[in-house]
Formats: C-alpha cells, structure tokens, sequence
C-alpha cells in the first residue's frame, strides 16, 4: 500500500496544542461510480506507542455514460432521406462536464449536399466529413437529463444493395477514452433500388 510520510515535528506543546498536516490527492479518470478508497493515518513519537487515525472511507463520484443510436427502419431506397438520433444520458451519481459529440458521415453514401444536424450549432469539416457540436458544459446524473443529436440525409443513387452507416463519438472531462455509439442495425441500414426520375426525350421533325 502507498504510504506518506511527512517531516518529523521537533515538539507538540502539552494541554492540547495539535499539529495539522493535509494530505491531497487527484483521482485517475475512469474510477467506476461508486469505488471506495479508504485512507487512515497513524502517528508515531518518542516514548508512545504508534497511534492510529480513524478510517476515512471516501465513496468515488463518477458520470456513467450511454451514448444510444437509433434508425426509423431497417431498409431505406435510394434517394430517401435517412435519419440517425443519438441519445446520451448519464447514470452515474455525477454530473459530466465538458461533453462533446463529433459525427462522421459517409459521402459515398449520402449527398454531401443534403446533409442536416440537429441542433445546427456546430461545424462541419468538408475534408474529414465530421460534424462537431459544441461542448456540453454539464450533464446531470441519475438519468435526469438527456441530450438528443440528430444527422439526416438523402440516400445517393447507385448504392442498392450497400448497407448505409453513421458513425458518432463522444468525449467528456472525466472519460478516460472516447466513446462510439452502439453499431449494428442502429448505425446501419440496407439501401434497396430507388425510383430516378427520368426526363424523356423529345424528338422534334421537320418536315421538309
């Protein structure tokens, strides 16, 4: 077990003069919600026998984060317009602080230009397709606050038969990695054959 020792004290005064000394620590991120540590002290001095502190048990305050991903259905045609809805709610006993969501879309799936965030209040990298929304400066715990994001956009052309995905991440104060949104049919869904309209042709003869 870690130990500290601090400095001998040359003398304490009789009649109940004490000495004070603060012992301060910083905690690892990733401490589940809910760990104890337990800390206790003892004192040592010339001619008394080592004497011990009470045990102070210190229970650990930790956001718990879920970070859910849901689709309307399971199959989209092309030229629909998909939606994914990304909800983070926090159950641990703690508030999260400094939460932030970043987006990934795939442009080879859906129409750049067509792509919608909710809410639009962040920014949108055209190089690495992201989407980042502003840090949330809290999130409440005990699941009393929950914090919705949503993506859409139009299914492009050619793609029947490919599976259309969404990836989201998210990062927060005390989070010791980032976080992916669940995968599988709530990320994915399949592209079947869409309806492009056709624009015919209009042949006009002149009669000579």
């Amino acid at each position: 077990t870690p130990r500290v020792t601090w400095p001998s004290v040359a003398a304490i005064a009789a009649n109940g003069a004490s000495q004070a000394v603060r012992f301060q620590a910083v905690l690892p991120l990733g401490l589940g919600d809910g760990t104890t540590i337990p800390n206790q002290a003892a004192t040592f001095a010339d001619l008394v026998s080592a004497t011990a502190s009470n045990a102070v048990i210190l229970p650990v305050c930790a956001p718990v984060l879920s970070f859910a991903k849901t689709l309307a259905n399971g199959s989209y045609a092309e030229g629909d317009v998909i939606e994914w809805t990304m909800t983070i709610t926090n159950g641990g006993s703690c508030a999260a602080t400094g939460v932030v969501v970043r987006d990934t879309v795939d442009v080879t799936m859906l129409d750049e230009a067509t792509l919608q965030w909710t809410p639009a209040t962040g920014s949108y990298d055209g190089v690495s397709h992201i989407y980042t929304w502003p840090a949330l400066p809290s999130l409440a715990g005990n699941n009393s606050q929950t914090a919705v994001y949503k993506v859409a956009g139009v299914i492009r052309f050619g793609n029947a038969g490919r599976q259309v995905c969404d990836t989201g991440r998210m990062s927060w104060d005390q989070g010791a990695a980032e976080l992916q949104s669940n995968s599988g049919s709530a990320s994915c869904a399949s592209v079947v054959s869409g309806f492009a309209a056709v624009i015919p042709a209009v042949a006009l003869l002149k009669a000579l």
